[in-house]
C-alpha cells in the first residue's frame, strides 16, 4: 500500500501534492494540515518493543517534536532489556500462578523502582535473579499455583534477556501500522492515526 507524506515548507505545494494524492486514490498526510491529510504521524521513542507515541493532532509537529526529544532523554536505554525480562517473567507467572488477582499482583510487584534500580547498576542477569525471587515468594505463599515457580531462566527466550544484547536489538525498527485509516478519496477533515513521527 502506497502513502503519501508532504512535508515541504509550502503550503501550496502541501496542497497540490494532498489533491493529486486523492485522485489517485492515495492515502497522504499533510504534516502541518490534519484537514488536507488522510492519516496522522506521531512522533515516537523505541526502546526495543517499548514505545512511546506523542501527537498534536496535526496542530504542531514542532511541539511534538519537541516532547520527543525530551522524552528520548528520560527514557534509559535499558528499559529495552527490562521489557523483556517482563515479558518473560508474565509467561512464567502465566502458567504458575491460577489465580487472576494474585497473577496481576505479582506482575505489579515486578515493576517497582527496587527492580529498575537492580537493572540499572547489577544488569539484565541482577534484575532476572531479582525477579525470580519475587515470583518464588508468591508461590511459597499461594496456595492456587498449578505448579513450582522454576527459575525464569529456564525459559527458552530467556538467552536473550540478559545484558549484552546483540547489535541488532539495539536497532530501532520502524514501528507496525494497526491503526484503520481513511478509504481512499475521503473527504478532508477524516484524518486518521498511523503511528510513526509527527516532526516535520
Amino acid at each position: 500500500m502506497a502513502l503519501v507524506v508532504a512535508a515541504t515548507d509550502d503550503r501550496e505545494v502541501n496542497a497540490q501534492v494532498s489533491a493529486d494524492a486523492r485522485h489517485a486514490g492515495v492515502l497522504v498526510c499533510v504534516v502541518d494540515n490534519p484537514r488536507e491529510s488522510d492519516f496522522i504521524v506521531p512522533a515516537v521513542v523505541r526502546r526495543g518493543d517499548l514505545l512511546l507515541a506523542i501527537s498534536t493532532g496535526g496542530r504542531s509537529p514542532a511541539l511534538a517534536g519537541h516532547l520527543r526529544r525530551e522524552l528520548d532523554l528520560l527514557v534509559p536505554d535499558n528499559w529495552e532489556v527490562l521489557v523483556r525480562l517482563l515479558g518473560v517473567a508474565r509467561a512464567r507467572v502465566q502458567t504458575a500462578v491460577e489465580n487472576p488477582v494474585h497473577r496481576q499482583e505479582l506482575m505489579k510487584q515486578l515493576i517497582t523502582p527496587d527492580v529498575l534500580s537492580t537493572l540499572r547498576n547489577g544488569g539484565g542477569q541482577a534484575a532476572t535473579d531479582q525477579i525470580e525471587v519475587l515470583i518464588a515468594g508468591l508461590a511459597a505463599s499461594s496456595p492456587t499455583l498449578l505448579e513450582g515457580p522454576g527459575p525464569v531462566a529456564e525459559t527458552p527466550s530467556q538467552t536473550e534477556q540478559v545484558d549484552s544484547l546483540p547489535s541488532e536489538m539495539r536497532t530501532p525498527t520502524q514501528p507496525k501500522n494497526d491503526n484503520r485509516h481513511s478509504a481512499p478519496g475521503s473527504s478532508p477533515g477524516a484524518a486518521q492515526t498511523i503511528e510513526r513521527s509527527e516532526e516535520p
